[in-house]
């Protein structure tokens, strides 16, 4: 339940933080809460395997696992952090030119019977 809880009010922070990103940036922002569902399920992960107790004949098994579900959750964490300052500060983003003006020019709607309707 502490993983839940914990991805639960990181969402609702970084809904919070990313409310006057603008187009471009929903891009990184997407990022960061991908990262976060990772990271929540690293999280799981890490904290099943610690509630467990490991048996004599797996504890080598045991420690490998903790220790790449704790790495696996450092890592999406970092992911998290990285992504949404790159959303809040503007960072420059590594797309092509012509992706940043479909991402950022006007939005089209497409009608049925009209075709491409502003």
């Amino acid at each position: 339940m502490i993983p839940t809880i914990a991805c639960f009010i990181i969402a609702i922070f970084l809904w919070q933080l990313f409310d006057g990103a603008d187009k471009l940036h929903w891009i990184s922002g997407d990022f960061a809460l991908f990262s976060l569902i990772l990271l929540f399920r690293a999280l799981k992960e890490w904290v099943s395997w610690r509630q467990k107790k490991a048996q004599e004949s797996e504890r080598g098994r045991h420690r490998f696992h903790l220790g790449l579900s704790f790495g696996a959750s450092v890592v999406c964490a970092l992911g998290v952090i990285a992504d949404a300052a790159a959303t809040i500060c503007n960072w420059p983003l590594p797309l092509p030119e012509r992706v940043v003006k479909e991402i950022v020019g006007p939005t089209y709607e497409i009608s049925p019977r009209i075709g491409r309707v502003r």
